[in-house]
């Protein structure tokens, strides 16, 4: 039986393993992005103790990504986040079904999974379940979010967003998302959570249909990726990644 390894880094070459529901995050630092990233997956050992504090039981894993975009003169419209792969899939039936669900929730989706190099990309401000943006100190702020859920707070950049729903809503507009800088000395808190994929029984549940992951499985990792929208930069990369285990 495979096992799960998480790597995180802001390349494919210097992406290094972390530990699973750590409470301390680990560091990504270049010249784009300054930050901390944890990882947490449900009934994973040792348990989480920050997905247990998250209102919706059925997640699976969350992201915890806290840091400083540090490029100048972007809008919030120039960060992406999402998935690519370094060749095609083999798909189950019933995964344009799900796209359509996905395109749903998540309206500023751009995917193509049917590609010799499939991707599934979304604008950050959008697909990220809860955000908080602020001007703080950034290892403070990292150590506590990668240990308790943080709060929805976009009020430093845009007033009147009140919560999640309305905070994708409003930035589903591209021209709002134009309207608004990044600036090298915000700290962005982001936590990206995902009800679909179980790395304990490599499933991914799907709207009327559970998929057998290892049925599938061609050996490819599955990356998450934000970088910029004319993909000069990188960001970060989190890998999930199954390892066939010796014992």
């Amino acid at each position: 039986m495979p096992r799960l390894q998480v790597r995180v880094g802001n390349s494919i070459d210097t992406l290094c393993p972390i530990p699973i529901n750590a409470t301390q995050p680990t560091a990504v630092q270049n010249d784009s992005f300054d930050g901390f990233i944890s990882v947490h997956i449900r009934d994973h050992e040792p348990p989480s103790t920050l997905l247990d504090q998250i209102n919706n039981n059925n997640n699976a894993f969350c992201i915890a990504i806290t840091g400083k975009f540090l490029i100048q003169g972007m809008t919030i419209d120039d960060i992406l986040f999402g998935n690519q792969f370094e060749r095609a899939l083999r798909l189950p039936t019933g995964t344009s079904l799900a796209l359509r669900f996905a395109h749903w929730f998540d309206p500023g989706l751009e995917a193509n999974l049917y590609a010799s190099q499939p991707r599934a990309f979304s604008p950050l401000v959008v697909t990220m379940n809860r955000l908080q943006v602020q001007h703080a100190d950034l290892n403070n702020v990292a150590t506590e979010s990668s240990r308790s859920v943080i709060n929805e707070d976009v009020s430093s950049v845009v007033q009147g967003l009140t919560d999640a729903t309305h905070r994708r809503a409003y930035f589903a507009n591209a021209a709002h998302r134009q309207d608004v800088a990044v600036k090298p000395d915000q700290v962005w808190s982001m936590l990206f959570t995902n009800p679909y994929i179980d790395f304990n029984k490599f499933v991914v549940h799907l709207p009327m249909l559970d998929v057998d992951v290892l049925k599938y499985w061609d050996g490819q990792p599955l990356r998450y990726y934000a970088k910029t929208r004319d993909e000069m930069t990188t960001f970060f990369i989190v890998e999930f990644n199954l390892m066939q285990d010796d014992n």
